[in-house]
């Protein structure tokens, strides 16, 4: 039995233990700290599972667990001033939903708990790795102890050290911004989710549960409202939230700095970076995180593939064909987003008044609404067979 060696346990270090350990892969997985439930440093932000992402965590038997916790995002609506609005959702047909929205916390401890289940995995927590070497197979140290492996994955965030023991190249900016997140309680339901551009950045307003809903306030580092009292961090909020709804009660928020990263290349011979530590962007849009599970899904298929063809893992080819998938997204994702953060700069009235009109336009173009639909769904092409909701049997689906 082949053996795949993960390092971090985060969100995409557990999903990528789950997909291996269902392949027929032996799984071991290190962490630092000591327990992986309530461990995620993302465990107070809201998650979205965009509609891919969701069949993903159904192939992996987790989405019967999840649901109990994710709330259902029927329609997106995108307003700038009030009377400029574009909305859209699912096709009805393919996904009843968007996706679904499930707090970090939550998240974590389900996953974690599937794999700690799993008789495929084990998990080293607690530990701090000493060594890497990676030829000709990879080889992590603890100590004293080594574990050998024919694949390793990082998963160890922005700042990996695997990635750093083998000098690969990765380019950190900061956005000079920071997301203020505030756990609201809403004197309505409601199913759907709207971004508001301000004028001085944005203002997000999620469902999580019942009437609870999470606000995400995003501005340069530098604005006042991150030193407002929490009354009048409620006030400004509602005023922001205009006729989308009344808040009861704001919680205490939450402020955290965005910014990127980005390797250039996420894959050498015998290592693959997952999640932040190969790419990271803030969730605008929600597409970061789903972008990892969808980058695990072409890896799960490249992994079944081995298993058909005695292909080594630990080569040269294996890294490339990852490369040659999964990076022309990581560039065209970052792309969209700087076009997004352009908006987000937007001072000029003119030119605010130009985005509002160019949104109100193309809220009667179907197939505009369309495509920003499908991409918000996270469908990439080609689809790995984890996100249409099957296992990878023997390599079909994902192509160089």
């Amino acid at each position: 039995m082949k053996t795949i060696l993960i390092v971090g346990g985060g969100f995409p270090g557990l999903v990528t233990a789950l997909s291996c350990a269902q392949l027929g892969y032996q799984v071991r997985l290190f962490d630092v700290k000591e327990s992986l439930m309530d461990s995620q440093n993302h465990a107070f932000k809201p998650i979205v599972i965009n509609a891919s992402s969701w069949r993903l965590f159904s192939a992996l038997g987790c989405s019967d667990q999840l649901i109990e916790y994710a709330y259902p995002l029927a329609n997106m609506h995108v307003l700038r001033q009030d009377w400029a609005r574009f909305s859209f959702n699912a096709d009805g047909h393919r996904f009843p939903y968007l996706g679904y929205v499930i707090m970090g916390h939550q998240l974590q401890n389900t996953i974690s708990e599937a794999v700690l289940a799993h008789p495929n995995i084990t998990c080293y927590l607690g530990v701090k790795l000493t060594a890497l070497d990676l030829k000709p197979k990879p080889q992590l140290t603890v100590g004293k102890r080594s574990f050998n492996g024919d694949l390793l994955v990082a998963c160890d965030g922005m700042r990996s050290w695997c990635r750093q023991q083998q000098n690969i190249p990765y380019e950190q900016k900061s956005w000079h911004k920071k997301a203020m997140i505030i756990p609201t309680l809403m004197k309505e339901v409601s199913t759907d989710a709207y971004l508001r551009f301000t004028e001085f950045g944005t203002i997000a307003c999620l469902p999580t549960q019942k009437s609870h809903h999470q606000l995400i306030l995003t501005a340069q580092s530098d604005h006042s409202l991150f030193t407002y009292e929490s009354e009048h961090i409620q006030t400004l909020a509602q005023d922001l939230l205009g006729d989308i709804g009344q808040i009861n009660h704001c919680e205490k928020p939450v402020v955290f700095d965005l910014q990127e990263g980005f390797a250039p290349q996420v894959a050498t011979p015998g290592m693959v970076l997952l999640g932040d530590a190969g790419f990271s962007i803030p969730p605008v849009g929600a597409q970061g995180l789903n972008l990892a599970f969808y980058d695990i899904g072409v890896l799960a298929d490249l992994l079944a593939e081995s298993l058909s063809t005695g292909q080594a893992l630990a080569s040269k080819r294996f890294a490339d064909r990852y490369n040659d998938i999964v990076m022309i997204h990581h560039k065209n994702l970052l792309d969209r987003v700087g076009y997004l953060v352009n908006l987000f700069n937007l001072q000029n009235p003119i030119l605010q008044v130009g985005h509002g009109l160019g949104l109100k336009i193309m809220n009667h173009v179907g197939l505009f609404k369309k495509y920003i639909a499908e991409f918000g769904m996270g469908l990439r092409y080609p689809v790995p067979s984890l996100l249409r909701g099957r296992q990878p049997d023997v390599y079909m689906r994902v192509k160089k």
